[in-house]
């Protein structure tokens, strides 16, 4: 599925089709968006003008948003990448015969656990 900016804008103008679920965040509220300024013109509520201005705004929101979420994807997937080392070290570490009080302190406050 398409989800750049454009194709969600002109899936919105149409309203016909609601976002899938796949459909990311910040898409699905750009989608909405837009969808009410269409509606909204539409029913004559708002001017072209006014249209115009409303999304260029829904746009800036979008590009905000859009950052964040990306942002926030790659804190999550460095998070999951760093933790994964840790467990990998960890699991190591625990199995090595060659332990110290001040690791297994480290082990423990990490875990909640002591090792055998």
């Amino acid at each position: 599925m398409d989800y750049s900016a454009q194709n969600i804008q002109l899936q919105a103008y149409d309203s016909t089709k609601l976002p899938d679920a796949e459909c990311p965040l910040p898409e699905r509220v750009l989608w909405w968006a837009m969808r009410d300024i269409y509606a909204r013109f539409k029913s004559g509520q708002i001017s072209k003008d006014a249209g115009e201005q409303l999304k260029q705004k829904a746009m800036q929101n979008y590009a905000r948003d859009r950052t964040q979420y990306d942002t926030l994807r790659r804190i999550e997937r460095h998070q999951a990448e760093t933790w994964m080392r840790i467990e990998n070290a960890a699991r190591v570490y625990a199995k090595s015969g060659s332990r110290t009080p001040e690791a297994d302190a480290l082990y423990q406050a990490v875990y909640g656990c002591k090792l055998k």
